[in-house]
């Protein structure tokens, strides 16, 4: 393949990925800002929570709230990329940059293997936009193994000769401010989102009776958590939640509410998702007959991994339930009730996706972190501070 060729097809390539991953960019935020929305291309159950609400969604690090979304990264990747396919085009004979963009498109083919990997084992399924990345980055790769000019060992032998140079240095500074210029706009779009003001909105009557709830019955704050236990945000929200009540226990009750993403009784869902979503939410339900919701809850969340039924079950029993109870409670049938009643609650409230939290009925997100609600329950009990003390 000549280098003008290759340049071409790079320069085409990238632009096609770089599409592809700024769409997957804005939709993990769209997620984000609001977990209830479930439209666009990466609609719910279409395979796309890889990219929207897994672990492997995001890198994570202490001094970074929000993470950076993995798709973020490839939108660097990409630009840096695409300088490469611009040079290619104006120093044909240049045997640096050629090795230089075959080293680059082998290193951007691992991390799509190790993604298709974790999202067959994790979901059962591709992301279909995902693929669309993996597909470029291996057309890539076939590209440059054709366009190098000479055998590749001798490719890989002379890359090391031409990694300090000014071709690396640029596509490293177009990678890395592209992906922190990103990510600047990404944080503060998303806290701009986060800080709407919820309260401005009409409450929603929500029906808690009989339903798993930690606190005072005469709380003077009622925060309802609407979650998946397969749901890893969720999982966030849930220890968020629970660590902010064992700081402030008299200030709040939490209500959980079961919206398992689940089409074997999760209605909404046309196809198959969060696969063993019912039957974890079985266990929890059968575990609040005796008393034990939000131990359970809490194994549950705390081993996502484990997301075999069966294999919970033996966490489950660790935590000192009656086991004849509890299997006669998940043969009854009443616990898929339970589950169903809470599912149809949440449609009727247009619930679409988790986790959502409600705040004396006001519907106050997803996980936006601990620090948001707690603002947000001081400002509920500073309002029904001020009611009492207007009453005659």
């Amino acid at each position: 393949m000549s280098p003008r060729l290759c340049g071409w097809l790079t320069l085409l390539l990238c632009l096609v990925g770089l599409g592809d991953a700024i769409y997957l960019t804005w939709d993990h935020f769209a997620f984000l800002a609001d977990p209830e929305y479930g439209g666009g291309l990466c609609s719910t159950g279409s395979a796309c929570d890889i990219s929207r609400s897994s672990g492997a969604s995001k890198l994570t690090f202490g001094f970074l709230s929000p993470g950076i979304p993995v798709a973020l990264l490839a939108v660097g990747f990409y630009v840096a990329f695409a300088f490469f396919g611009f040079w290619r085009l104006r120093e044909p004979q240049n045997r640096g940059v050629a090795r230089l963009s075959l080293a680059l498109a082998f290193l951007g083919i691992i991390y799509p293997i190790v993604l298709a990997v974790y999202s067959i084992v994790a979901q059962g399924a591709l992301c279909p936009l995902c693929s669309i990345l993996y597909i470029v980055n291996l057309l890539l790769l076939i590209v440059h193994l054709l366009g190098v000019g000479e055998p590749i060992a001798d490719a890989f032998k002379g890359v090391w000769s031409s990694v300090l140079s000014k071709y690396t240095g640029i596509a490293a500074l177009a990678l890395l401010g592209t992906v922190v210029g990103g990510y600047i706009l990404y944080s503060a779009y998303l806290d701009r989102a986060w800080a709407g003001d919820v309260l401005r909105s009409d409450p929603i009557v929500l029906v808690t009776t009989d339903r798993p709830t930690k606190g005072p019955a005469d709380a003077p704050v009622h925060v309802v958590e609407v979650a998946d236990f397969e749901c890893p945000y969720c999982a966030k929200l849930f220890f968020e939640l629970d660590e902010l009540h064992s700081e402030r226990p008299d200030d709040f009750k939490v209500t959980f509410l079961h919206f398992p993403l689940d089409n074997a009784c999760n209605r909404a869902l046309d196809r198959p998702f969060h696969k063993r979503a019912c039957a974890l939410h079985q266990l929890a339900e059968c575990a609040d007959q005796q008393g034990k919701f939000f131990e359970v809850a809490r194994v549950i969340f705390d081993n996502q991994g484990v997301i075999e039924p069966q294999k919970m079950r033996a966490l489950v029993d660790a935590t000192g339930i009656d086991a004849t109870a509890f299997d006669a409670c998940l043969n009854s049938g009443a616990a898929m009730d339970a589950i169903k009643a809470d599912i149809e609650q949440a449609l009727a409230a247009k619930i679409s996706g988790t986790p959502v939290v409600f705040v004396d009925g006001y519907k106050a997100g997803g996980a936006k972190g601990k620090a948001f609600f707690s603002g947000l329950i001081d400002r509920r009990l500073r309002a029904a501070k001020n009611s009492i003390s207007k009453s005659p």
